[in-house]
């Protein structure tokens, strides 16, 4: 048996997606940046704190520990976003402030 991967990026932010179609109930993923890579997370499904990281779990199974302190974008993650924001026709994309409460939200779908 492999061992778990848990990726651990060197930024992070959290992204509220709500499709226009079905706008009740939105999708928490995690944007996740390393210095020549990104990741966009498949959809939280659940959170629990390890120290000064967060740890969330993704509706594929994958695994994210996020440091507390290291809420931000890179140049890469932040063109990202922005790609995202603007080219996305059927769902909104809303940048989570730094100062959510990431173990409050309801990430049950």
């Amino acid at each position: 048996m492999m061992p778990e991967q848990i990726n651990q990026p060197d930024v992070w932010v959290m992204l509220r997606i709500t499709s226009k179609l079905v706008p009740a109930k939105p999708v928490y993923k995690i944007l996740a940046g390393w210095y020549d890579i990104w990741k966009l997370n498949s959809g939280c499904t659940s959170v629990r704190t390890d120290g000064d990281y967060y740890v969330f779990t993704g509706s594929s199974g994958s695994r994210y520990r996020c440091h507390e302190n290291l809420y931000c974008t890179n140049y890469l993650t932040g063109s990202v976003l922005t790609d995202l924001q603007e080219n996305m026709t059927t769902s909104t994309i809303q940048l989570m402030p730094e100062t959510t409460n990431f173990l409050e939200l309801d990430y049950e779908r």
